[in-house]
């Protein structure tokens, strides 16, 4: 997982996540939501490992492979297994953990040649250009399909797209992020309470994130743990909690110890705080930050996860599938 160690990681991304060496380990090169940062340090990195120059970084979840498979139909791997929309997410997300196992090479190449047949299936079959577009475009929304190129005009046509993954200035967006060496995240369930009240010129805002780990008792070990030298138990979550927040924001804070990672990222703020659940725990973890009186609405963007976050405003819920607005001159 590890690769040649570059300089030219984000300064913003080095001072909040650098003791995570994300210019080295692939693992940890998208800690931040900036996606245009992460993918020039993904870029450098294969270049470091291969000596290979690269046209543009793709990042496609199984959200993304289902929605391109809808287009094309079923695809055959090499093995001879057929895999389809109706069956990718659960194959990727449980079946395969337990047809493989654990660190298991044939498991690591079968993700690539999943997306590899569904993207050469968009290339080689009938499929609707309109609907394509549409598909790319919807995808891009939800953060599920992103693009970068180094390529100015490419990278024009990618934002013009959405997918380029910019995050705005005003926007809040809950990232939680496994360091359990399990397979955790699917049985999370994430709900996030924004509360804000007026005082002279500014807003207090408080978002208060409720995880809850409702990970089954049947899951194979190595998507249940404990990973080798850890100190969890099967089935127990443990992951960094990261809250973006408005640039604009002051007087930031986290509940727990300490925070994990705190500062300038791009056009916004984040907070991190680590977080551990045993199974059928729940946790809430609390962000308070200020703002100025005269911003009426804030973005929520998506989070891309499986299942969704829920977030709630006062009388307003909603999931974060897609990009949504906060009204804060409404009851909150």
């Amino acid at each position: 997982m590890l690769t040649e160690s570059i300089d030219t990681v984000d300064p913003e991304i080095e001072a909040l996540w650098g003791v995570l060496n994300p210019g080295r380990e692939w693992r940890n090169v998208n800690l931040s939501p900036r996606f245009d940062a992460t993918a020039a340090t993904a870029a450098d990195m294969w270049a470091a490992r291969t000596g290979d120059e690269v046209d543009g970084v793709m990042a496609v979840d199984i959200v993304g492979v289902r929605r391109l498979l809808e287009l094309t139909g079923p695809v055959i791997l090499d093995s001879g297994e057929e895999i389809s929309a109706e069956t990718v997410e659960r194959d990727l997300l449980v079946d395969q953990y337990r047809r493989y196992g654990a660190d298991n090479p044939t498991r690591r190449d079968r993700l690539g040649q999943v997306a590899r047949a569904a993207l050469e299936a968009i290339n080689t079959r009938a499929v609707s250009a309109s609907e394509l577009l549409d598909a790319i475009r919807d995808l891009g929304a939800g953060r599920h399909l992103l693009m970068w190129s180094p390529h100015p005009t490419q990278q024009d046509a990618w934002t013009a797209l959405g997918t380029d993954g910019a995050v705005p200035a005003d926007a809040l967006m809950l990232s939680v992020m496994s360091r359990g060496g399990n397979k955790l995240d699917p049985y999370l369930e994430m709900n996030c309470v924004v509360t804000s009240r007026t005082d002279g010129r500014f807003r207090h805002l408080t978002v208060e994130v409720t995880t809850d780990n409702h990970v089954p008792p049947d899951l194979p070990a190595y998507v249940a743990g404990p990973y080798p030298g850890t100190d969890l138990l099967a089935g127990e979550y443990k992951g960094l909690l990261a809250l973006t927040i408005p640039g604009a924001a002051g007087n930031i804070t986290v509940s727990g110890d300490r925070p994990a990672a705190m500062g300038t990222d791009g056009a916004s703020n984040l907070a991190a705080t680590e977080i551990r659940l045993k199974p059928g725990e729940s946790l809430t973890t609390r962000f308070d930050f200020d703002i100025t009186r005269d911003q009426r609405h804030l973005v929520v963007l998506p989070s891309a996860r499986i299942p969704a976050t829920t977030w709630t405003h006062g009388q307003v819920s909603f999931t974060d599938e897609t990009t949504n607005r906060i009204d804060l001159e409404t009851t909150g």
